[in-house]
């Protein structure tokens, strides 16, 4: 018998290699000779092939117009989103359970009356099928490879998972499952429209959407749309595409989409909005109030702001009103005034007839007790209602 010591002093058994159930792997060397396919994606920088990602942005963010932008484009194949031109034409399915068929048909009308697309495009949409997940992720698959969809986009993400909180582990789960047995297994792409918490001077350098970090970690790209104040912000980031860092943004309610603000469009518009303040101004000199300006022209904000600002830095002929004259104010102290030859041919009496004096409207005339000053023709009028620098959306 042997004893224990012996035991412990013997060579160990090794069983032989079984390289039937071995992993294999690539050497190194391997690994770098491997001849790998251009990278696919469906928008240039921003949305890849085959992956899951995110539109995450906290409330009246314009997450599904947006998301609608997408489809219709990737749809197309043509066009460009937030800067980024669409370089992919597929198939696409819009699983929308956030609203009442009635509101989600006519938002696709209204978006179709301002972005016409040709008859026969390839988007399918899926008005509140009810569908659920997880129970449903096999017969989301079969949809997808029936219909041959290249892109899926499933708005908003929490209408799919009936008891289950977007916070908790389910909803990662769910995600990962989508991208494991939709995304690849078919290459199609799964957008999901998520919500986002409210940013705060801590989260605010990390935007992600509601959920553990295994949810935001199997998202593989996403557009996170920020607000501070009225203020927008975009910022897309991910594995596979370049992005961009936070860039300032706004709505663009005659195209109903959001837009990066650029310098050249935001010179245009600013531009835009002087010279449709020069022309409201000289066709209603007699009539109007502040806030009519700003109505008229786009309303409070930063842009109208410094649209004011052009037209008091000019001293040259603007191509409206009756007589083609500038109008000027001073930005921040609500100082107003027209230049007097133009205000002669307008048969001003007084810049206070222009702008009024101490209220949003034209005032009626002073009494004796409060005598309001009558400044002489290109004098300074001062009012009281001051505007601040605020935001580029409006």
């Amino acid at each position: 018998m042997t004893s224990p010591a012996a035991e412990l002093d013997a060579e160990p058994i090794i069983p032989p290699a079984d390289t039937s159930v071995a992993f294999v792997g690539y050497t190194h060397d391997e690994a770098l000779a491997l001849d790998l396919p251009a990278e696919r994606q469906l928008i240039r920088d921003l949305i890849p092939v085959g992956a899951v990602g995110t539109i995450a942005g906290v409330p009246e963010t314009h997450k599904s117009w947006l998301a609608q932008a997408i489809a219709v484009r990737v749809a197309q194949g043509v066009g460009s989103v937030l800067g980024c031109d669409v370089v992919a034409a597929v198939a696409v399915g819009y699983f929308w359970q956030d609203d009442s068929t009635r509101e989600e048909a006519e938002r696709i009308k209204t978006f179709q009356a301002v972005h016409e697309s040709p008859p026969g495009l390839p988007l399918r949409w899926f008005l509140n099928e009810g569908m659920q997940l997880p129970a449903d992720l096999d017969r989301l698959g079969e949809t997808v490879r029936v219909h041959q969809l290249g892109l899926v986009v499933l708005d908003s993400f929490y209408n799919f998972l009936p008891g289950i909180d977007l916070k908790d582990e389910g909803a990662e789960q769910i995600v990962a499952r989508l991208k494991r047995e939709v995304a690849d297994t078919t290459g199609c792409t799964v957008l999901i429209v998520d919500h986002m918490p409210w940013a705060n001077e801590t989260n605010r350098q990390r935007l992600r959407a509601y959920g553990g970090v295994f949810k935001n970690a199997a998202t593989r790209f996403g557009i996170y749309i920020d607000a501070k104040g009225k203020s927008l912000s975009i910022e897309a980031r991910g594995n596979n595409i370049r992005g961009f860092k936070p860039h300032a943004a706004y709505w663009d309610n005659d195209t109903l989409e959001l837009r990066l603000v650029d310098a050249g469009d935001h010179a245009e518009t600013v531009e835009q909005r002087a010279q449709a303040a020069g022309k409201y101004l000289l066709e209603n000199a007699r009539s109007h109030s502040s806030t009519a300006v700003r109505k008229a022209v786009g309303g409070r904000g930063s842009v109208t702001d410094e649209a004011l600002e052009l037209l008091k830095s000019r001293d040259e002929v603007l191509d409206h009103g009756p007589d083609g004259g500038p109008w000027s104010g001073e930005r921040g102290t609500a100082h107003y005034w027209i230049h007097s030859n133009h205000a002669a041919l307008l048969n001003i009496p007084t810049t206070s007839q222009l702008f009024g004096t101490g209220s949003d409207e034209v005032a009626a005339s002073p009494s004796e007790e409060t005598p309001r000053p009558d400044p002489s023709i290109g004098d300074v009028v001062h009012r009281d209602e001051v505007t601040t620098q605020q935001d580029l959306t409006q």
